[in-house]
């Protein structure tokens, strides 16, 4: 059982991860599973070898450059582009950025430094979340560039509920797709919050 001082810095408390009950968080998870099968890992791995071939390709244009590489921000990138591929079914297309996207790497690890704090302090979460982008994007590129991650997952979730209100499928399946047509969740379980 986790308790809810511990999940403050996890955003809000809708979240699979942030979920304090068992029971809840059973059904939560269990809604994700399927995803991280064996079955469902081997049917990635065309996703996974694209992306590793584009990468690649992107070593040996730069191989003999003299160009040093940040082999963090390397697999960083690689990392991301397949997630958003299977997650959205929009590719992040970091690899393709020509510094292999730096500021993503620092944003994953300036999250887990603000963990801490969000724990500690947990009413300073929504409020930094309220802080206009263009600010944020000022103050700190890395937690911008979340932020972007977090409209992107916004923005496809409504799409998904766009197209299901209208009667469509879309053209790819998505978690998200598979999280809204989901029978054992509840509505509150399917807010892009």
């Amino acid at each position: 059982m986790k308790y809810e001082w511990a999940m403050k810095g996890f955003g809000p408390a809708i979240s699979s991860f942030a979920t304090e009950g068992h029971e809840l968080h059973r059904t939560r998870r269990g809604a994700l599973a399927p995803y991280f099968s064996k079955a469902s890992v081997y049917q990635l791995e065309p996703t996974v070898q694209s992306v590793v071939n584009k990468l690649v390709s992107r070593l040996e244009a730069i191989q003999g450059s003299g160009t040093v590489i940040n082999v963090i921000d390397v697999f960083t990138a690689l990392t991301a582009d397949i997630i958003g591929e299977y997650a959205f079914a929009l590719p992040y297309d970091f690899i393709d950025n020509p510094d292999f996207a730096p500021h993503w790497h620092r944003a994953m690890m300036d999250l887990s430094k603000t963990f801490h704090m969000f724990k500690q302090f947990g009413w300073m979460e929504p409020f930094v979340r309220k802080i206009p982008q263009g600010i944020v994007k000022k103050m700190s590129p890395q937690l911008w560039a979340l932020f972007t991650v977090g409209d992107m997952a916004k923005e496809q979730i409504a799409r998904v509920k766009a197209e299901l209100a209208e009667g469509r499928k879309p053209d790819e399946k998505t978690i998200f797709y598979d999280m809204l047509i989901n029978a054992q969740l509840q509505p509150e379980d399917k807010t892009s919050e």
